[in-house]
């Protein structure tokens, strides 16, 4: 995924503006193979379509918050959001959490 970071940047400020040195590091923590992960959505030709980020709770060890589930504005209402949290649910149920909390701003 660290071909996609700068993209990533662009398309989460789109919805949520930062400064891109934050978000660039905040990315950067998440570019892991287990929690806190980011999960991107891609088209066939590798264009980037939505993020996702999962995070494991600090008190709770069998749960995980998702955050930052964002799809590109002209690709919304074609079902990309769902399938997007589908395959973030099924990453938390790989990862063993049994409980998911969605948070949104």
């Amino acid at each position: 995924m660290p071909e996609f970071i700068e993209e990533c940047i662009e398309l989460l400020n789109e919805e949520w503006p930062k400064s891109i040195n934050i978000r660039r590091i905040s990315i950067q923590k998440t570019l892991n193979n287990k929690p806190p992960l980011s999960i991107i959505l891609l088209e066939k030709e590798n264009k980037l379509i939505g993020h996702a980020r999962l995070c494991p709770l600090p008190q709770n060890e069998n749960g995980c918050w998702i955050e930052s589930v964002v799809i590109w504005k002209n690709l919304r209402g074609k079902g990309f959001g769902r399938t997007l949290m589908k395959g973030i649910e099924m990453c938390a149920k790989e990862f063993g959490f049994k409980e998911t909390k969605l948070i949104s701003t």
